[in-house]
């Protein structure tokens, strides 16, 4: 880790918090839920995230997402809907709250539009939540998780696409294309 990342994860556990403490209270959530209501959204970066998890106790995820707008020139979506947004991976969460790794899914997913790795490679330096309270430091922690772990995650776009191979957007037994361990 480092810069923004460690002081940040730092100050998280010197108030007894995680990552995931940051959404608020966390009883009840409901699987497949978006958290928080109706996602963390930055209008000027359009860069997106939420939270959710598949089943009750399990720990969940943060999905991040570029809008187009906030993605660099040039950027054509090979499928999907041109203003749907890429999808940059997402993060597992241990039970305490705790990034574990990060992973890739197919398109059909997350309903995103779907890049080349090569762009969304380019796009990760854009990803950037500014928020307001209640959420701004979730905003600066997933910005600066992105920041740190850049290398990760474009490694991680290069193989969700090695994975899919041809046709393979529509497979609805392909989900998980790739998972990078960070423990």
């Amino acid at each position: 880790m480092t810069g923004a990342l460690t002081v940040l994860e730092d100050s998280l556990r010197r108030d007894g918090l995680s990552p995931l403490d940051l959404l608020g209270d966390g009883a009840g959530v409901v699987p497949f839920a978006h958290y928080p209501d109706g996602d963390l959204y930055d209008r000027v970066t359009r860069s997106q995230a939420y939270f959710h998890v598949h089943a009750a106790g399990m720990a969940g995820h943060f999905h991040l997402f570029l809008r187009p707008g906030g993605m660099p020139p040039g950027m054509v979506a090979l499928a999907g809907p041109t203003d749907a947004p890429a999808h940059l991976g997402a993060i597992a969460l241990d039970d305490q709250g705790w990034p574990v790794a990060v992973f890739a899914t197919n398109r059909w997913v997350t309903g995103e539009a779907w890049y080349g790795g090569a762009d969304i490679i380019r796009m990760l330096p854009c990803f950037r939540l500014d928020l307001p309270a209640p959420f701004a430091r979730l905003g600066q922690w997933l910005t600066a998780f992105v920041a740190t772990h850049g290398d990760v995650l474009a490694r991680l776009a290069l193989l969700r696409e090695r994975e899919l191979g041809d046709g393979g957007m529509d497979d609805e037994s392909l989900e998980v294309l790739a998972r990078l361990s960070l423990v």
